[in-house]
């Protein structure tokens, strides 16, 4: 059957009516991939008359890029042995119109044979809608994904609620789980927040009104988050209401930060407050060592020299006390530097006796190796040290015997590296 045959069948009585008639564009293409049918909704996608376009290249429907991929899986498509095939799957191409412009179409290709010749027929759908609307919503789920908001439908008269993907991770739950109720929403509510939501809920049906609060949920494994609702209400023709739909955003993270926020703020006060007392307290010190060491220059009673070297000792402590208060109202730099532990406990002895009272005895066991020299603020060190003996203290209400110990030892990590420990 020659070429004219072919035309001549494929365009004769029912078959003709059969092409006529399909909403999908069909283009059939011979061996030398020269079109030799183009149906009327083909014209329609194309922009081609099927007068002009048959016996021309089927490369003049297709974009410059993609004609060598096109021509290659044709190619493959005709290298096998079955007469008539259906290629596998529904490939997507990228078509051009007569005008230039390009769309996405869906391509269900097919060979056969009339009269010894090989034929390839492609029946195309148009999926540029489908491939934008795809976009458009792979934005928006990244867009809620992002922003951790959700959004829902309600079925007021059914209790039926429809959530999007984000919703569903909110709840610390895989997108579309399972069918959601909204009987499973209020389990997941805050047992002190509910009452709040159906006041909501209820102001939003009787006033016509939107509404957005915050509130906490309670996750399936006992986390807490806090989220903000919004939500409107859609009504029937008779003014009923039908439907309630609105987003869930997780504000969690914001209400931690504005919590880390407050106290930064407040410690920023107290620090404030704290510089300013210590100060004074330095300047009231300052005075009492002042007069203190103008009194030991002018006594030489054994007695009443040792009062005043204790009392010297108490205002250096204070003034020791006085820089730490101004380092934590970051007013006054930590100083680091060696220093040797049992030398420190040494220093401070007679204080922590002072403060065990007479129902504990205080026994130190200090070594002196070069190991026991740290890099630490002596003042903290001290202040550190001090803190310990008095828990212990409030830890022996019936006296007892406090052991302080210092010495170098060695440790090891998971990964077997040698560490020296100071205690």
């Amino acid at each position: 059957m020659a070429e004219q045959d072919f035309q001549e069948f494929a365009t004769h009585g029912p078959l003709r009516e059969l092409l006529a008639a399909m909403g999908e564009a069909v283009v059939v293409i011979d061996q030398d991939n020269r079109i030799v049918l183009f149906n009327g909704a083909a014209e329609e996608l194309f922009g081609y008359k099927s007068g002009d376009i048959e016996g021309k290249h089927f490369e003049i429907l297709l974009p410059e890029s993609s004609r060598k991929v096109h021509k290659s899986l044709i190619d493959k498509f005709a290298s096998g042995k079955e007469s008539r095939h259906l290629m596998g799957g529904r490939p997507e191409i990228r078509g051009q119109t007569r005008e230039g412009s390009f769309f996405q179409a869906e391509a269900a290709v097919s060979k056969f044979e009339v009269a010894g010749k090989v034929y390839f027929s492609a029946v195309l759908r148009d999926v540029t809608e489908r491939h934008r609307a795809e976009q458009i919503e792979r934005s928006l789920a990244n867009s809620q994904r992002i922003s951790k908001t959700g959004t829902w439908d309600l079925n007021i008269l059914t209790g039926e609620i429809w959530w999007s993907d984000e919703s569903y991770r909110i709840f610390g739950l895989e997108p579309q789980a399972f069918g959601i109720t909204y009987g499973y929403f209020l389990e997941h509510v805050h047992p002190d927040d509910i009452e709040v939501l159906e006041e909501y809920n209820m102001k939003s049906l009787k006033e016509v009104s939107n509404y957005s609060f915050t509130h906490r949920i309670v996750l399936d494994n006992h986390v807490i988050k806090t989220v903000e609702q919004t939500g409107e209400v859609t009504y029937d023709h008779a003014g009923n209401p039908v439907h309630m739909v609105g987003t869930t955003r997780d504000i969690t993270e914001q209400k931690e930060i504005e919590a880390q926020l407050i106290q930064a703020q407040k410690m920023e006060a107290v620090g404030q407050l704290t510089g300013g007392i210590a100060h004074d307290v330095n300047n009231i010190l300052g005075i009492m060592m002042g007069n203190l060491d103008l009194l030991a220059s002018k006594t030489s009673a054994p007695e009443l020299s040792k009062l005043i070297e204790r009392c010297i000792g108490a205002g250096e402590r204070g003034a020791a006390l006085v820089q730490r208060l101004l380092a934590f109202s970051r007013q006054q730099p930590l100083h680091p530097e060696p220093v040797h532990l049992g030398e420190v406990v040494v220093g401070i002895v007679d204080l922590l006796s002072r403060s065990l009272g007479s129902e504990i005895t205080l026994n130190t066991e200090l070594g002196d190796v070069a190991g026991e020299y740290c890099m630490v603020d002596k003042a903290l060190m001290e202040n550190s040290i001090l803190n310990l003996v008095l828990n212990a203290r409030d830890a022996m209400p019936d006296g007892g015997i406090l052991l302080i110990s210092t010495g170098a030892s060695d440790a090891r990590d998971e990964d077997d590296r040698e560490f020296t420990m100071i205690s």
